[in-house]
């Protein structure tokens, strides 16, 4: 099996498809002339390095906890929000077991419930209800985790800047190109990175955690598809095109989660103008006009 396992990953990482032609893994694992600087093997993007994000979502999901709970809490009871505290059905194993396995109950299975537990019809129909009303996040939970995602956006895009700032291939996209693949990823380009997968690993994890939502599932492939997309740019080190991936991606994703703050809280006009400029920034970054 553990055969099977490395002749499969070495036909996947095959470097006639990753590299370009007479360029190997080996190759950055040696001194490298690159104009007039000797790059060494560790100031290459290294797939060890893809580790790190793991521990560190841990660490996000405990900051995000202190951030909406000691933060956006208080400032949303504040603003009017009210703490509604979750109001469930009288226990029903039967009802709550059938809640749990299926998405969607239909007519005769309801019906087949109500024969089962000596409830009528309607009982059963108001009671499922009633538990899936309990799951829905209510306005202030739903301020707290926009508001800890509106901090988290707008923290990595200055970060963003700042790193990216005096990058030759922030001015010019033809530095993605030229000596590639030996490219150096300087600290700053690193921690960018690092700090970017964190975060969307502690999405992909947090979701089992939190209240489910109807979009559970094409959220959790769009966090994942996002994690791979980074993990290969990084391996096949198009590290910076990668960079400017995202930071184009972060510039429009500020501005949605701080329209939808001002939503919950009712600042209707507030929450227009930023839409406005959210919907103006997201067709120039993503569309390229």
């Amino acid at each position: 099996m553990g055969s099977y396992m490395q002749d499969m990953a070495q036909w996947f990482w095959d470097p006639d498809v990753w590299l370009p032609p007479n360029v190997t893994w080996d190759s950055f694992n040696q001194p490298k002339q690159v104009n007039d600087s000797l790059l060494e093997p560790q100031d290459f993007a290294k797939f060890s390095d893809l580790w790190f994000p793991l521990p560190l979502a841990i660490l996000v999901i405990i900051l995000r906890s202190l951030v909406e709970k000691k933060i956006f809490k208080p400032v949303g009871i504040r603003l009017g929000l009210k703490d509604h505290q979750r109001v469930y059905p009288p226990e029903n194993k039967t009802l709550e077991h059938a809640y749990r396995s299926f998405s969607t109950i239909s007519k005769d299975q309801a019906l087949e419930l109500a024969g089962t537990t000596g409830l009528s019809y309607i009982q059963v129909e108001r009671w499922l209800r009633q538990r899936r009303q309990a799951e829905l996040p209510n306005t202030l939970q739903k301020f707290c985790e926009t508001g800890w995602r509106w901090i988290f956006y707008t923290g990595i895009l200055v970060y963003g800047f700042l790193c990216l700032w005096n990058k030759p291939w922030f001015w010019n996209i033809r530095y993605c190109w030229y000596d590639y693949p030996y490219h150096q990823v300087d600290s700053d380009v690193w921690l960018y990175y690092m700090v970017e997968l964190s975060f969307y690993w502690s999405l992909s994890i947090s979701q089992f955690f939190d209240v489910k939502r109807k979009d559970f599932w094409e959220m959790f492939i769009h966090h994942n598809t996002t994690i791979a997309l980074m993990m290969f740019s990084w391996t096949a080190h198009f590290t910076r095109i990668g960079t400017l991936v995202l930071i184009v991606h972060d510039c429009a994703d500020h501005l949605l989660e701080l329209a939808k703050l001002c939503k919950y809280i009712k600042y209707t006009k507030l929450c227009d103008a930023v839409f406005v400029l959210f919907s103006v920034t997201w067709i120039v970054t993503r569309c390229g006009i």
